[in-house]
C-alpha cells in the first residue's frame, strides 16, 4: 500500500494472512542439493564414529536420480582404504536396485530391481538390526513400501570407521558417484525403524516432515540438505540438525548446486 500526507511517503509491506488465522508451519522443506555425478560430493567435517560399534541403525534419504541402472553412491563411511572395504555404504547398482553394505561388497541386503525411476523423488529407508538372526538383520523401504530382496548379512555390528561420512561419493572415489538430487539425509544410531507404522511416519505420504519432531526418536544425523546451510563464497556448510552435531562441507559445488527441486 501507499500512503501520502503530503510531506513525505510511506510504503507498507503487506504480511500474508493464512486462512483461519493459523500461523505458517515451522517446518518446510524448500531445498535439495544437485549433485553432477563426476566430483561433487557432501563430507562431514569429523570423522564419523556414531556408528562405531552398534548394533543398529536406520537410514533415510530421498533422492532423484538423473538415470536408472546408473551406479551411484548415496552413503558411505570408510573402515580402511580398500574399494570393497566399508563401514556402511549404500548405493544404487546397475540392477536399478538399492544395496546396503557393511565391510565387505559381499556383505549385503539388496532390494528389488527396477526400484527407481529416471527424475523422480524417491524414499528410501534401509533397517539394520544385528541382534537378529541373519536372515533378517535388514529391510529395504522405497515409498513407504518393503523392498525387501536378496539378504546376506552375516555382521552383527558396524566396524570402527576411519573418516568422515560421504554424500554422493565413497570416500576413496572406488565407486561412481550418485548423478540426481538428494534430499534430507538422515541417520539414527543404535535405532531399527522398520515397523510399518515408523516407516509411514517417515515417509509421511511422500513429504518429508520433522524428524525431530514426528512421535519417533530423533535422529541422531539430520542434513537437511539446503535448510540449515551457509554459503561461505566457495562451499556450503551445512549444519547436522540431529543430536551429533557432526557438521558437514560441500566438496567442488557451486552456490547454485542447492536447488528448490524438493519431494512434494
Amino acid at each position: 500500500m501507499f500512503y501520502s500526507n503530503g510531506a513525505y511517503s510511506l510504503f507498507k509491506v503487506d504480511t500474508p494472512v493464512i486462512s483461519g488465522g493459523a500461523t505458517p508451519p515451522s517446518f518446510q522443506d524448500i531445498y535439495s542439493y544437485e549433485f553432477d555425478g563426476v566430483d561433487d560430493y557432501i563430507q562431514t567435517d569429523a570423522t564419523y564414529s556414531e556408528l562405531d560399534g552398534q548394533s543398529k541403525a536406520s537410514f533415510s534419504a530421498w533422492i532423484k536420480p538423473t538415470a536408472t541402472n546408473l551406479l551411484g553412491v548415496i552413503l558411505h563411511t570408510p573402515r580402511n582404504t580398500g574399494a570393497s572395504d566399508s563401514q556402511f555404504q549404500i548405493l544404487i547398482d546397475n540392477g536399478n536396485r538399492l544395496r546396503f553394505q557393511i565391510q565387505q561388497t559381499g556383505t549385503y541386503i539388496y532390494s528389488n530391481a527396477g526400484v527407481f525411476t529416471a527424475d523422480t523423488w524417491s524414499h528410501i529407508l534401509v533397517c539394520y538390526d544385528g541382534t537378529l538372526t541373519s536372515s533378517n538383520r535388514g529391510k529395504i523401504f522405497i515409498d513407504g513400501v518393503d523392498e525387501t530382496g536378496a539378504i546376506n548379512m552375516n555382521r552383527t555390528s558396524f566396524d570402527t570407521s576411519i573418516g568422515s561420512l560421504y554424500i554422493s561419493e565413497h570416500s576413496q572415489g572406488f565407486w561412481s558417484p550418485f548423478s540426481g538430487k538428494i534430499d534430507e539425509v538422515a541417520i539414527w544410531v543404535g535405532t531399527d525403524l522398520r515397523t510399518q507404522a515408523d516407516v509411514d511416519t517417515i515417509y509421511n505420504s511422500g513429504i518429508p516432515n520433522n524428524l525431530n519432531d514426528n512421535g519417533l526418536t530423533a535422529p541422531t544425523t539430520w542434513f537437511r540438505m539446503g535448510e540449515s546451510a551457509s554459503w561461505d563464497g566457495s562451499n556450503w556448510t551445512l549444519t547436522d540438525q540431529g543430536s551429533g552435531g557432526n557438521n558437514a562441507t560441500t566438496q567442488n559445488m557451486a552456490e547454485a548446486s542447492r536447488t528448490t527441486d524438493v519431494p512434494t
